[in-house]
């Protein structure tokens, strides 16, 4: 309504300035009216109005408001008539909406206008990209896995570890290194051991450990998490060959685009990690 109304303004006044100034000066000035015109049209009905808009708006919005619905009431005809125009023109593919790109060329805008900062410009980013990435693109890999021998217990994992790095630690079958189906929880160790369960198998503390795919999507498994209440899982090849474990915490730094660390972590990208031993030249 606004832009039908703003078009029939223009060219209804344009074409009425420009007969009174052919009536007045005669055909000669014609070009010069027409010039002026447009000058006027672009400073006093485009560049003062929107500018003002855009400055004031919270000022401004009430009395607009107030006059938009008898507006829409009298332009509702050229409205649809526009509309059946564009869908017979169109074929009926036209879109109204935005789309996944301009949300995230507006993040890009609002940053290099200081509106977003450079933090809320990405996550705003990521959150339009995070439906395209995978469990592939967040595992920590099988190379720097933390895990314990299942048949190690309670008091043999304190004596090898003055800290405990991780809340859930996978675990490991010694006779077969690829069965690993199931974890402990770090608060249940330093349970055991405060209780001297120290003889106490970890398989007896042993939690079922969720298998998915590489390729499932991360807001899949987010949508898991968050119904099972579970925090991690073991990521399985087609073969059942272990590639590598996915946390919460991992979904979430790929949600938010930031790696997350605590006071324990000595590295804070495992998967970069992992990459740069499997390049370093063997010792």
């Amino acid at each position: 309504a606004i832009l039908s109304l703003n078009t029939i303004a223009h060219t209804v006044g344009a074409a009425g300035a420009g007969a009174q100034a052919q009536a007045v000066f005669g055909d000669a000035w014609i070009t010069a009216s027409s010039a002026v015109l447009t000058v006027l049209i672009l400073v006093f009905s485009e560049i003062i109005p929107k500018t003002l808009g855009a400055a004031f708006w919270r000022q401004l919005a009430p009395l607009v408001a107030s006059t938009l619905t008898p507006m829409m009431v009298v332009m509702y005809p050229f409205v649809r008539l526009s509309e059946a125009i564009t869908r017979l023109v169109s074929g009926g593919h036209g879109h109204g909406a935005m789309s996944r790109e301009e949300f995230e060329a507006m993040a890009d805008v609002g940053r290099e206008h200081g509106v977003l900062a450079e933090r809320e410009s990405l996550t705003i980013k990521n959150l339009f990209e995070f439906a395209d990435l995978q469990v592939q693109d967040a595992l920590t890999p099988r190379t720097v896995l933390f895990t314990f021998p299942a048949d190690q217990t309670v008091g043999g994992v304190i004596a090898a570890h003055s800290e405990l790095p991780y809340a859930r630690i996978p675990l490991r079958d010694p006779a077969r290194p690829e069965h690993t189906e199931h974890y402990v929880l770090r608060a249940d160790v330093l349970s055991a051991a405060a209780h001297d369960e120290h003889e106490r198998p970890l398989r007896s503390l042993a939690r079922p450990l969720r298998q998915v795919t590489p390729e499932l999507g991360l807001a899949d498994l987010l949508q898991t998490f968050q119904a099972s209440g579970e925090h991690i899982a073991a990521v399985k090849d087609e073969y059942g060959g272990l590639v590598g474990v996915i946390s919460l915490e991992d979904v979430i730094e790929s949600l938010l685009g930031i790696e997350i660390v605590d006071e324990v972590d000595k590295v804070s990208d495992l998967q970069a990690w992992a990459r740069t031993k499997a390049l370093a030249p063997p010792e």
